[in-house]
C-alpha cells in the first residue's frame, strides 16, 4: 500500500496556487477536490494530505468532503468501496439489514456465506437475501 501511495500525487497546476492564495470559496474547493478523485470516483488522499496541497485548514477540506459526498453520483469521493455503498445506503435512505452488511460483513457477504452473517446479526437468512436486492 505504501509504494502505491507514494506514486499518487497531488494535482499541481495554478488553478491549486489561485485557490490557495485567495479566499477558498466553497466551489474552489469542490473543484479542487474533484481534481484529487481517482478514475473510479474514490479520494485516495487523506484529508490531512488535502488540507496540506492546499495550504488550508484540515476542517475545511472535512466540510469540503462532505460536500462533495452529497453530490452526484452517491458514492463519489468515498475512500474505499464499503464507504462508498453506505454512502449509497444513506441516500437511499436504506435502513435495512444492508447496512450493517456492508459496514462489516462486506468479505463475507463476497463469499456468499448468508447463513453467518444472518446468524451474527440474529437474523434470518431471508433477511440477509432481501437486503441485497
Amino acid at each position: 500500500m505504501g509504494a502505491a501511495k507514494a506514486e499518487i500525487r497531488l494535482p499541481k497546476s495554478e488553478f491549486v496556487s489561485r485557490v490557495s492564495r485567495r479566499c477558498r470559496t466553497d466551489k474552489a474547493l469542490l473543484c479542487y477536490l474533484s481534481d484529487c478523485l481517482d478514475d473510479d470516483g474514490y479520494m485516495r488522499f487523506s484529508d490531512a494530505e488535502l488540507a496540506e496541497g492546499l495550504s488550508a485548514p484540515e476542517e475545511q477540506v472535512s466540510r469540503g468532503m462532505a460536500r462533495l459526498r452529497r453530490l452526484e453520483p452517491a458514492g463519489i469521493g468515498a475512500r474505499d468501496l464499503p464507504q462508498c455503498l453506505l454512502l449509497q445506503l444513506e441516500r437511499l435512505g436504506d435502513e435495512s439489514a444492508a447496512v450493517p452488511i456492508v459496514r462489516e460483513y462486506l468479505e463475507p457477504l463476497g463469499r456468499g456465506r448468508f447463513r453467518a452473517i444472518a446468524a451474527a446479526l440474529g437474523i434470518p437468512e431471508e433477511e440477509v437475501r432481501r437486503a441485497l436486492a
